[in-house]
């Protein structure tokens, strides 16, 4: 789920760089909006959201490498989804049903239960609640970044 997208701006890589100090530093009065982890060079920039801390953010990360054979500044852009929520909703996904599977017996309303079918259907109600849970918080981010540096930079794509 790594997007990968080539696109031109009329701003120039100076211009990039003091746009993603101004993120990185992005203040009302003494209080910080969002926290920007972010580093660029001549070569290109990275930024990305932070919530928490350094390690425990879902919020994806956007490369860009910057490219200067095009009229302008061209940009090739890969936006990659948070490997700490996918690691963390694949171990979910793999433990639960395993943990479920592996009781002896299943207590579900308080009445206690060792039928198969019950515990798949305890799965199923799992694996309904996660999976859109997991695409709301992997998924979605990556497309809203995408449209939010897109409308930052002024971005065009080029096909």
């Amino acid at each position: 789920m790594i997007v990968f997208q080539k696109y031109k701006t009329r701003l120039k890589p100076a211009d990039i760089d003091n746009w993603i100090l101004t993120k990185k530093d992005e203040k009302i009065g003494l209080i910080k909006i969002k926290r920007y982890s972010a580093s660029s060079n001549e070569s290109g920039f990275f930024i990305r959201e932070r919530r928490f801390n350094k390690y425990q953010s879902f919020m994806p990360r956007i490369i860009g490498k910057y490219d200067y054979a095009l009229n302008g500044t061209g940009i090739d852009l890969k936006i990659i989804p948070s490997y700490t929520g996918i690691l963390f909703f694949a171990i979910f996904i793999i433990v639960c049903p395993w943990i479920i599977l592996s009781s002896n017996h299943v207590n579900i309303n308080g009445i206690e239960t060792s039928d198969l079918i019950d515990r798949f259907k305890l799965i199923g109600i799992l694996l309904i609640i996660i999976i859109p849970l997991m695409c709301f918080l992997l998924i979605r981010p990556v497309y809203k970044f995408r449209r939010w540096i897109e409308n930052e930079l002024n971005l065009e794509k080029i096909e």
